[in-house]
């Protein structure tokens, strides 16, 4: 089953990844702060990747690999997903997102 796992880095910050049913990290989030803006940041991945346009396309600098970034409503990058080695790939797990993320459960290992 599709989740989120909230992790703590060794620097005290918190990040989001998004696994797949296979286990595969697909994205992650950059650093928060605190836990609730963590899990706030999990909250604007579920809705905003319900809308195609949040969803940037993008090549790796050496245009082998493939990956996307989420958008929030103001812009800001909000998830950055693995890389991957055919664009195909990548816009199978975006299209795979927009149905998993809604009902992903939330692994949290902080309380």
């Amino acid at each position: 089953m599709e989740r989120f796992v909230i992790m703590k880095n060794t620097d005290g910050m918190f990040r989001f990844s998004y696994k797949d049913k296979q286990d595969r990290t697909i994205f992650c989030s950059g650093s928060y702060t605190r836990k609730t803006m963590c899990i706030k940041g999990i909250y604007s991945v579920k809705c905003n990747s319900q809308d195609s346009m949040k969803f940037n396309r993008k090549k790796s600098p050496n245009g082998n690999m493939f990956y996307f970034n989420i958008k929030s409503s103001n812009g800001k990058v909000i998830a950055i997903s693995e890389l991957f080695e055919e664009k195909e790939i990548r816009d199978f797990h975006i299209t795979s997102i927009k149905s998993g993320v809604l009902n992903a459960a939330i692994e949290d290992f902080y309380s």
